[in-house]
């Protein structure tokens, strides 16, 4: 029995509707019943949304802003004010990984893991290298405002990817005999902690034009990621494009989180900030000049 939707269902990105209210703390609820307090934009949170519509746990979305304050009540859950946070029999726990963790342990079935031990290692490898090498590189490059540096942060985020690239080769060089994913075809926690931040990495292509390069090197990660990216719990579960280009410019900026606004905004306001400014009131920001080393002639 598949485990997830099948891949010809037409799906559709999640909306953020003109007069969303956020912030608004939810009333009754079942002692057993899992919330799950979340940024709509945010790739930590959709990790979450993922495990938890993989293992068709219901749930209920509480949705904050990242462009206002967060809540008193918020912040008596989780200090750093940070989602997600999940909350599960009086239980408040944050950070994504250990929430996926936590979710497959609450429910085993289908599991996310393989049940081949190594397999289960390498996974926790690949898992590893994400946190702590792909997603900050992801963000020290959108962050970037230091001219000097970006040609090292753009080639620090290429080797993110051949690493990725490497370890494919090394656990699935053929996947249309082992499935277009880590170890099959069924969508699994390498892809479950990968795919937002695959899918973020538009915001580069058009603020900073990033593009992976069309040759051998980074072809099975290109492959990887495209059926990552394409899968329907991956489209489902975040908003399209062009909303996550509009809200992440306050970050190109050097501000993150709905901090402030940037001194040199072309906007005026928070990018993050949806009640008061709407996205499909808004047009798309226009790229960063090209820096002087992507003008430079590609070598053969």
């Amino acid at each position: 029995m598949k485990r997830t939707r099948d891949d010809t269902e037409e799906v559709k990105p999640i909306s953020i509707p003109r007069g969303i209210r956020l912030n608004v703390e939810p009333s009754s609820r079942s002692p057993t019943e899992l919330r799950l307090f979340s940024m709509h934009i945010c790739p930590f949170v959709q990790r979450t949304v993922i495990a938890l519509k993989i293992k068709n746990v219901p749930f209920t979305l509480c949705e904050m802003s990242l462009g206002k304050p967060r809540p008193e009540w918020f912040l008596k859950l989780n200090p750093e004010g940070k989602c997600p946070v999940l909350e599960h029999e009086g239980e408040f726990l944050n950070e994504s990984y250990a929430i996926v963790d936590f979710v497959e342990e609450l429910h085993p079935n289908p599991p996310l893991y393989p049940v081949d031990l190594h397999k289960r290692a390498f996974s926790r490898v690949f898992v590893k290298y994400l946190n702590d090498e792909f997603v900050p590189t992801l963000y020290k490059f959108l962050m970037n405002r230091d001219p000097s540096k970006e040609e090292e942060v753009y080639n620090k985020s290429l080797e993110t990817f051949r690493w990725i690239d490497t370890f494919l080769r090394k656990h699935n060089p053929n996947p249309a005999v082992q499935g277009r994913f880590m170890w099959s075809d069924e969508f699994g926690i390498c892809e479950v902690m990968a795919a937002s931040f695959f899918q973020r990495y538009c915001i580069h292509k058009h603020y900073k034009h990033f593009e992976l390069p069309d040759t051998e090197e980074y072809a099975r990660v290109r492959q990887y990621k495209d059926a990552i990216t394409s899968h329907p719990l991956v489209i489902s579960t975040a908003p399209i494009e062009q909303d996550m280009i509009k809200m992440y410019y306050d970050y190109t900026l050097g501000v993150s989180n709905g901090k402030a606004v940037p001194a040199d905004s072309v906007l005026g306001y928070n990018s993050f900030d949806v009640e008061d400014h709407p996205l499909e009131d808004r047009e798309i920001p226009p790229p960063h000049a090209v820096p002087e080393f992507l003008k430079k002639p590609k070598q053969s």
